[in-house]
């Protein structure tokens, strides 16, 4: 791996409400992996991930044919891509409705990768090429700063109610940025507690893991603005740069 395990240790300060999970697309069968025996969907492939050993699966492992698509696997049928399936699901108002996400939600390419490796990072002996984050409260808004801490980017968030894993696996794999989402939208994701009500959904890709590791062992963690003496510091900070030292709060 490019970082060490001990590098992914920051990420075990951060008391995340469920436990992250590093994703591996390869066209090579994994060594040293056990494949999972059992069929069902991406979203629960990262559920499950959390709670047993790392596992890999492929093409075959698969039940919804949406996400066996977002994965490059092959199309989804014609009730899926009409968005008759996700209408009568009472997901849409009209099958044109819950077409769009077909059209316009992004996909590996065909044949791109034949497998998935999934694994907790207490576990991890892969290079992973996507991190999944579960945040709440404070673990949160330390990730969206070290998301930020260094490059001062603005932060984007792309999701659709279904097909999430568009928006989790294939978006930032292929763009290279981080999609952030609040976890109480997406169908799937909700059945299968990817991330469930109130949390937040934080999908980094391989080339910035290490930015966002970096960031949070250099940033401080508490912002001294938040603090007792919030205002007096900011008065200083505003006297040093000179500013009218009136503090608004």
């Amino acid at each position: 791996m490019y970082f060490s395990k001990e590098d992914l240790e920051i990420f075990e300060r951060l008391d995340f409400p469920q436990k992250p999970v590093a994703i591996a697309l390869t066209i090579r069968q994994p060594e040293g992996v056990e494949r999972l025996d059992d069929k069902i969907r991406v979203c629960d492939m990262v559920s499950l991930a959390r709670k047993r050993a790392p596992f890999y699966t492929g093409s075959e492992n698969h039940t919804c044919e949406a996400g066996w698509s977002v994965l490059g696997y092959g199309d989804p049928p014609q009730a899926f891509t009409s968005g008759t399936f996700a209408c009568e699901l009472t997901g849409y108002r009209t099958p044109r409705a819950g077409s769009r996400p077909y059209h316009l939600n992004p996909k590996l390419g065909k044949n791109q990768i034949s497998y998935a490796v999934f694994s907790t990072l207490d576990n991890l002996t892969f290079e992973p090429d996507l991190l999944l984050l579960c945040t709440t409260g404070k673990s949160t808004l330390l990730v969206m700063r070290a998301l930020v801490w260094s490059t001062g980017k603005v932060l984007e968030s792309r999701v659709t109610l279904s097909m999430e894993c568009s928006w989790y696996i294939a978006h930032p794999y292929i763009t290279g940025e981080v999609n952030t989402f609040n976890g109480s939208v997406g169908y799937a994701t909700q059945r299968a507690e990817t991330w469930r009500p109130n949390e937040v959904a934080v999908c980094i890709p391989f080339d910035k893991i290490p930015m966002v590791m970096e960031n949070l062992k250099e940033m401080p963690w508490e912002e001294p603005f938040y603090g007792e003496e919030g205002l007096e510091f900011k008065r200083r900070i505003r006297e040093g740069l000179g500013l009218d030292t009136v503090v608004i709060d």
